[in-house]
């Protein structure tokens, strides 16, 4: 009873935290109502029990004041920032030292899924579904069809079998005048995602090495580059990082969410012997699942009208920015953007 009626006190401390954000409200109370079903469900213990539940009501603690600080909030900047503030409101509150340790970790590594030892990585590990025999299924029946694309856009690549599957079909399609696209999904927010190794990253340089288009975020181009991951570069790094990305291959260079003396840029370096053009842009507040594969969409299908890639580009910032601002308000931002309502109006975009 007595615990019941702590998460009850923390509960309205967090509404009054976040007391002009109904949707930050909205989401905490979800989050806590998921949390406490799935503990009851796998039968924790009653402290267990009671430590998840707080911890999902503080997760997001960090959220405010790192936009207050930083005017974005990133999943690295929560981390950084809810265990402070979450340490405060739970002393307030009375809880043990040892309690309070247990949930500020938990909220400094509530979006991070790799180097989590114990049973924070039992729990909270993904499983991927290994679809190589799938693919190689796949790609001899499609070789049988004697299919052929205009484009091809890889993605997310988890082992050297795969990767050579797609380098070597990617590679033959290329002699008839397909265009390949390579979204190097490694990491971000300085970090590599779970599972993602030195390995993945060699698979990587190799497939970018035959693409006409790379699109990696700032990290993900530090880790192709072997360039130090920082939280800002100059406009000399950045230059020295796409000259790196060339040399691995790639025709034509676009870096993402690149921090550049402070600012926010786009940056399009569209051959060798071209200097990169920074394009800037502000950070809307705001998370979205999939943003990224919205954008790599528009960059592609414009492409392929245009063949220019500067304009390409140009038109994914302008259309992703409006997709997200038609949905900044939505209560659940976790399902993603629903892109279909928006296709006729990327497709009516002039190249």
């Amino acid at each position: 009873m007595y615990q019941e009626s702590i998460i009850d006190m923390l509960m309205r401390k967090m509404i009054h935290f976040n007391q002009n954000d109904p949707q930050r409200i909205h989401h905490l109370i979800k989050v806590h109502s998921f949390a406490q079903m799935i503990g009851r469900m796998e039968q924790l213990d009653g402290h267990s029990q009671f430590l998840t539940e707080c911890a999902a009501l503080v997760h997001d603690i960090g959220i405010r004041p790192a936009e207050e600080k930083y005017g974005m909030s990133s999943g690295r900047l929560q981390e950084q920032e809810g265990p402070f503030y979450a340490r405060k409101m739970l002393g307030e509150l009375g809880f043990e030292e040892a309690d309070i340790n247990r949930i500020c970790y938990l909220v400094g590594h509530h979006h991070t899924y790799a180097d989590i030892d114990g049973i924070d990585y039992h729990y909270g590990q993904f499983d991927i579904l290994d679809t190589t025999e799938y693919m190689e299924n796949t790609l001899l029946v499609w070789k049988k069809l004697m299919f052929s694309f205009d484009a091809i856009c890889t993605g997310f690549i988890v082992s050297e079998r795969q990767s050579s599957l797609v380098y070597e079909y990617c590679k033959e399609q290329q002699k008839s005048g397909t265009s390949i696209f390579v979204d190097p999904i490694m990491g971000d927010d300085g970090k590599r995602y779970n599972g993602v190794t030195n390995q993945v990253v060699a698979y990587m340089k190799r497939l970018c090495s035959i693409a006409d288009v790379i699109v990696p975020n700032i990290t993900e181009a530090c880790f192709l580059s072997e360039y130090t991951v920082k939280h800002t570069y100059s406009e000399p790094e950045i230059e020295v990082i796409a000259n790196r990305l060339h040399t691995l291959g790639a025709k034509s260079v676009v870096i993402t969410s690149a921090n550049i003396n402070g600012r926010m840029f786009t940056v399009v370096k569209s051959s060798p012997k071209n200097s990169c053009i920074l394009l800037p842009y502000e950070e809307i507040p705001v998370r979205f699942p999939g943003t990224g594969d919205i954008f790599m969409a528009i960059v592609v299908g414009h492409y392929l009208k245009s063949g220019q890639i500067l304009e390409s580009v140009q038109s994914a910032m302008r259309q992703l920015e409006k997709i997200i601002y038609a949905n900044l308000h939505d209560t659940d931002k976790y399902k993603g953007i629903p892109i279909e309502q928006f296709l006729e109006e990327i497709n009516d975009e002039k190249a």
